[in-house]
């Protein structure tokens, strides 16, 4: 069984956490500023306020919606990908949402002998990703339309720092797909894969790192994910 350094969608679980408890303080803030401050020329009027409070709220009421569903979302693809890693042998490891300075998080990072794999996860419930004027884009039942973010070129900024600043060797970047199907393969030099490709994937890679590498990789991850509590 690979080795976890820590757990799938922690980060993802005390973010959210953050976020409704501020936007439920921001709606209920809203609310009870209106219906209990608000001026009304008349006491006739006074029942207006509710109408006004709830109008005014509605918005907020709909970006926390939004926000649970796009973590909770996040969280059960990044839990099936961390489910599909824990069958890699104990020679490769494991790290979860890895914060990028500027340049957004790392879902997962798997150091093992073939190699360093830097993974997007997305998980696109019951569609399929295709490609359409050289954009990815995303048919389900509900819409057809190109991605709204693109996260070709965000594991690949993440894989090229990692590269660069942190471990200094090659980085794969991986694209894997939770409850999605996908016509193409691969994007712009990201491998795109399903979940349940993504073991086989890195094992059948050539071995490319000794145990002392190996090691030394896995003792700088450590060391990073220290110093970023430290700040």
């Amino acid at each position: 069984m690979a080795r976890f350094h820590n757990k799938p969608a922690e980060k993802l679980w005390e973010t959210l956490f953050q976020m409704t408890f501020l936007l439920f303080l921001a709606i209920v803030g809203t609310f009870a500023g209106i219906t209990l401050f608000l001026p009304v020329p008349y006491p006739e009027l006074e029942s207006i306020k509710l109408l006004i409070a709830i109008t005014a709220t509605t918005p907020l009421l709909y970006i926390l919606v939004k926000t649970v569903r796009e973590y909770l979302s996040g969280i059960i693809g990044e839990k099936k990908v961390a489910e599909e890693l824990a069958v890699l042998p104990d020679d490769y490891h494991v790290f979860f949402n890895i914060k990028i300075r500027n340049k957004g998080d790392i879902d997962a990072v798997v150091v093992g002998p073939t190699g360093v794999f830097a993974i997007e996860v997305k998980r696109f419930s019951n569609g399929t990703l295709y490609i359409k004027d050289h954009q990815l884009c995303l048919k389900t039942s509900r819409r057809d339309e190109p991605l709204s973010k693109d996260p070709v070129g965000q594991i690949k900024k993440t894989a090229t720092f990692l590269n660069a600043n942190l471990l200094h060797t090659w980085v794969d970047a991986v694209l894997v797909l939770v409850d999605c199907k996908s016509r193409i393969h691969e994007h712009r030099g990201v491998r795109i894969l399903r979940a349940k490709e993504l073991p086989s994937y890195i094992q059948n890679k050539p071995r490319v790192l000794g145990k002392k590498s190996i090691d030394e990789l896995v003792e700088r991850l450590k060391n990073y994910l220290v110093a970023l509590q430290s700040i």
